[in-house]
């Protein structure tokens, strides 16, 4: 169990590095829905595996969909700054702010809020109620995000 919980950080600590090539390489914007896509597809994912009978099976699906999972938060929120800085260059702190707020929030909350929606839910419900936040939470930032941001390092090298 353990090993299932620990591999999200472990995921986050090898790509927080390769981010900033990442995001140079398809754009900001695409960065925060490759992310979000991470965070869907795994969340639904470990969900799914409940139905999953084979006690290795299940560790070894689990610890893959969390090291995604771990992925995925890292892309968000390291390419989340970079586009606070982007958009809001004016007040960048107060905008950090802002960030920094939703992650303690969430933080804080988020236990409390899954503890709940799994006593109702059972854990199957519980992580596809999830997934559909992460999904809606993309949805929004697709529309949400200015395409421009797309532009990668290679697009700004061109137009010098």
């Amino acid at each position: 169990m353990s090993l299932i919980i620990a591999i999200f950080a472990v995921a986050q600590i090898i790509f927080a590095p390769m981010n900033s090539t990442i995001k140079n390489f398809i754009g900001s914007k695409n960065t925060i829905i490759f992310g979000f896509t991470l965070m869907t597809f795994s969340t639904f994912g470990l969900g799914w595996i409940s139905l999953v009978s084979d006690p290795i099976l299940f560790r070894n699906l689990a610890v893959v969909l969390r090291f995604l999972q771990g992925q995925g938060a890292v892309l968000l929120q390291v390419t989340s700054y970079s586009i606070i800085t982007s958009i809001f260059s004016h007040d960048i702190i107060r905008h950090i702010g802002y960030i920094e707020i939703a992650v303690g929030v969430g933080l804080g909350m988020g236990p409390t809020i899954g503890s709940v929606v799994y006593k109702y839910l059972e854990y199957e419900g519980t992580m596809y109620f999830f997934g559909a936040l992460n999904l809606a939470a993309m949805l929004v930032c697709q529309w949400a995000i200015p395409s421009q941001l797309n532009r990668t390092f290679d697009d700004l090298v061109d137009d010098c």
